[in-house]
């Protein structure tokens, strides 16, 4: 299970009392995660560019990190391991399902 080791590094977040923004803006990645994974099964969703959305969300790297996303989504599609639409859903869950558990947990 690749979301082992998300897992575990959630629970030793709250556990050792991180900040609650770290926390959330861990938990949102893992259930971006755990989603893509679900929806992967039947359909191959591009990941690398939900976590690239998710990582442009928070920080002061958000504004470098946001221009990355369009690169990492076409540089997918450029080596044949993703369709356009596969890229944009999963850029679309990494914004929403993200987003959303983000604001929720903060």
């Amino acid at each position: 299970m690749q979301q082992a080791p998300v897992v575990v590094a959630t629970v030793l977040l709250y556990v050792l009392g991180a900040q609650g923004v770290v926390g959330a803006l861990v938990a949102a990645m893992l259930t971006v995660l755990l989603m893509v994974w679900v929806i992967t099964a039947p359909w191959k969703v591009s990941v690398h560019s939900a976590v690239a959305v998710v990582g442009s969300t928070y920080g002061a790297w958000a504004p470098a990190a946001g221009v990355a996303v369009p690169v990492i989504g076409c540089s997918r599609v450029r080596l044949w391991c993703h369709a356009v639409a596969q890229v944009m859903v999963g850029a679309l869950m990494g914004a929403g399902v993200a987003g959303a558990v983000f604001c929720f947990l903060r």
